[in-house]
């Protein structure tokens, strides 16, 4: 059995986060970013991050497992392929 490694993310489009996205790719990672989907959350007043910190609240962690989901190899798993 292969195993495939994961990094869900946010920010890949500014500053650093370009370069992590493609030194995960460039390392076999499968990459799903989550920024647009937690920007578009926002504007309707969604917080996925604990107020008293960055870390993920359950409605950013539900959001990060819908994106995992959407991974080609996760989707192949879940078909029982």
């Amino acid at each position: 059995m292969s195993t495939q490694k994961v990094a869900l993310i946010t920010g890949a489009s500014q500053g650093i986060g370009a370069g992590l996205v493609a030194g995960f790719r460039q390392r076999g990672f499968a990459v799903a970013d989550l920024e647009g989907a937690m920007e578009e959350g926002a504007r309707q007043g969604v917080r996925y991050e604990f107020p008293q910190d960055s870390h993920w609240n359950p409605k950013g962690h539900a959001l990060a497992a819908e994106a995992a989901r959407g991974l080609p190899f996760v989707q192949a798993i879940l078909a029982g392929r």
